[in-house]
């Protein structure tokens, strides 16, 4: 609801937009912006179906036999989490994965295949940007780990049948490189992979916990250039071509991992298999509701709330605007 109206901003010459703007941000805060570390084990929020149901993932269902890249999660450990503050004085989202196995023979390992996020920017069902963490090949302690993004491409992109994305790596890519944990730069690094802490063992082995993050600018930055709406038009032509992120800003996630850039080929997080379903994100249950930045989904009340506010926002400035248009017409009337 907020970006539907995100563009009735305050204005001193319309009383409604002003009692709407502070409405909405009233209703979207409330949540300390501090900073986050990706050694952190507290304060996630895990990706739900509704708010409050777990979105979960079995074991082994991962299409290419590599159970690094295999999500996990049940209604005790947490498949997928997400939480946001400040990265080294950056405001930051930063997103949490469960997998199967751990590498122990290095700590810091690296996973098989690339990790991905996609994007519904407008709540309407469709993925409107791509987002995937690339990891590098050769030796771990050497990997780079970068964050490209993409245009979901021409397709419906409502489900895994209808997927059509294109990641750009070109050189004017919008990217962002991240910083390996090492074991003590947690409040510094924006990439690790570590042994979960919780004792999940899915397989009967230590799963691990992949942990990744990236700014806000960034991804404003991202949604501005790739970014595809439902009129199919892209970037500066599209309805996000002037989109701010923010700690309130609002979108639904889907999570998945693949061998290939520009396809979903191993596992989509929150269902069995299901890569290349016919089925829509929605109607396999594998996609969040349209939550902040932290990974909170605003409650039922919140919107009762506001509904009512604004109704009372409404009627106050039409009877200011009764009230004005009168008094200029009793001038008028007697000539003052």
């Amino acid at each position: 609801m907020r970006h539907a109206l995100r563009f009735l901003l305050p204005s001193c010459a319309c009383p409604l937009r002003l009692a709407l703007w502070v409405t909405l941000c009233a209703a979207s805060t409330g949540h300390a912006q501090s900073p986050i570390n990706v050694a952190d084990h507290t304060g996630w929020n895990p990706w739900t179906t509704n708010g409050t149901t777990l979105l979960t993932d079995p074991l082994g269902d991962q299409q290419t036999g590599q159970g690094q890249d295999d999500f996990v999660g049940d209604s005790t450990y947490y498949g997928y989490a997400q939480k946001a503050g400040t990265l080294n004085g950056t405001d930051t989202f930063m997103f949490r994965a469960r997998f199967n196995k751990f590498d122990g023979t290095n700590q810091w390992g690296g996973n098989g295949g690339n990790i991905g996020v996609g994007l519904d920017l407008d709540g309407n069902g469709s993925i409107d940007l791509v987002m995937v963490m690339v990891e590098s090949s050769g030796n771990v302690n050497n990997r780079t780990r970068t964050v490209y993004f993409g245009s979901p491409g021409t397709g419906a992109n409502t489900g895994p049948s209808t997927t059509t994305w294109t990641i750009d790596t070109s050189g004017t890519a919008i990217k962002q490189t991240l910083t390996a944990y090492n074991g003590s730069n947690g409040g510094t690094a924006s990439y690790s992979l570590v042994q979960t802490t919780d004792g999940s063992a899915f397989g009967g082995t230590p799963d691990s916990w992949l942990t990744f993050a990236v700014s806000f600018q960034t991804l404003q930055d991202a949604i501005r250039k790739y970014a595809r709406d439902s009129n199919g038009n892209i970037g500066v032509n599209s309805i996000f071509a002037n989109w701010t992120v923010n700690y309130t800003t609002r979108i639904s996630f889907i999570g998945y991992t693949s061998t290939q850039l520009n396809a979903l080929n191993q596992d989509l997080f929150g269902t069995s298999g299901n890569n290349s379903s016919t089925l829509t994100w929605n109607q396999l249950g594998v996609s969040t509701p349209m939550q902040d930045a932290y990974g909170i989904v605003p409650e039922p009340a919140t919107y009762a709330q506001l509904g009512a506010l604004l109704l009372a926002g409404a009627f106050v400035a039409y009877r200011r605007q009764r009230r004005a248009t009168s008094a200029s017409a009793l001038r008028s009337s007697t000539g003052a």
